[in-house]
């Protein structure tokens, strides 16, 4: 379960590219640059990258964020797994009356209605687990995303990257990079702090 969330994760936020602010140019500068848009010059730049399965599984906030979400669904499945075991003996109760004759024709007809409306129930809160367990794994994927490309933001707020890459350790966007440009121990190392001072 823990890795189909990173992975889940990981193609949420498979492309993270930093804000850049436009810089006032001068005629003659706009010239230039549409002189080599025209002849197809293309225009260079600082990139730099980060593996974003290594911060999903290294960063305190998400690995305790997937954790409880871990938790809570485990918890539900046990639940429900408890009851519709609890049902499905019940019914084989029922089943083995009737077989040995154990119970009238009409007695047998209201276990089994009461039997049938509690597996509509059962199916009806399975369902709405499910929905919520869904929302709340929704929830906590954007505020993984949100956190992480908000201090990739502030990290580059002097715009000394002109693009910061997410990429995956296996087969992500980035084949093969100069280890120079990676951030990723950076950027673990400055969520994992800025998350401790946030908690205190």
């Amino acid at each position: 379960m823990k890795k189909l969330l990173f992975a889940a994760l990981a193609m949420a936020i498979a492309l993270t590219a930093c804000n850049n602010q436009n810089n006032t140019n001068t005629n003659a500068t706009e010239a230039a640059a549409a002189t080599e848009q025209t002849e197809g010059v293309a225009t260079t730049g600082k990139i730099a990258f980060y593996h974003i399965d290594r911060v999903l599984a290294e960063y305190t906030m998400s690995v305790e964020l997937q954790t409880n979400f871990q938790k809570e669904y485990e918890a539900k499945d046990k639940e429900l797994g408890a009851s519709a075991r609890k049902l499905e003996k019940d019914f084989n109760a029922l089943q083995e009356k009737i077989n040995k004759v154990l119970i009238t024709r009409a007695d047998a007809e209201k276990e089994a209605a009461k039997l049938q409306e509690r597996q509509v129930n059962l199916q009806a809160r399975s369902e709405k687990a499910m929905a919520e367990l869904a929302e709340k794994e929704q929830v906590m994927t954007n505020q993984i995303m949100f956190s992480i490309n908000e201090f990739v933001n502030a990290l580059n707020a002097d715009l000394k990257y002109d693009l910061i890459f997410a990429s995956s350790v296996n087969g992500g966007p980035i084949v093969n990079a100069n280890p120079a440009l990676d951030l990723t121990d950076e950027i673990i190392e400055g969520l994992n702090k800025q998350y401790a001072a946030s908690k205190k």
